[in-house]
């Protein structure tokens, strides 16, 4: 059984890139370092409860996020 997995470059890229990820997130209160998005992309996984502060981000700015556009799947 092979596994969906996101991509996560690419997601982080929606909003902007890493830094401004950043300061879009710590401006709503989230609190996190810029560093602990790099380690997202070095490890190619976003933890399911930063996930879900990217889902309301998006929904707060008025853009929500599908994540089948994101989804890599295998061929």
């Amino acid at each position: 059984m092979t596994s969906t997995k996101l991509d996560i470059r690419r997601l982080v890229a929606r909003f902007g890139g890493q830094s401004e990820l950043y300061r879009r997130l710590t401006s709503r209160g989230v609190a996190l370092s810029a560093k602990a998005i790099e380690k997202w992309i070095e490890r190619d996984n976003i933890p399911s409860a930063r996930l879900v502060q990217l889902f309301e981000l998006a929904i707060a700015e008025g853009h929500p996020i599908d994540l089948n556009t994101f989804m890599l799947r295998p061929n």
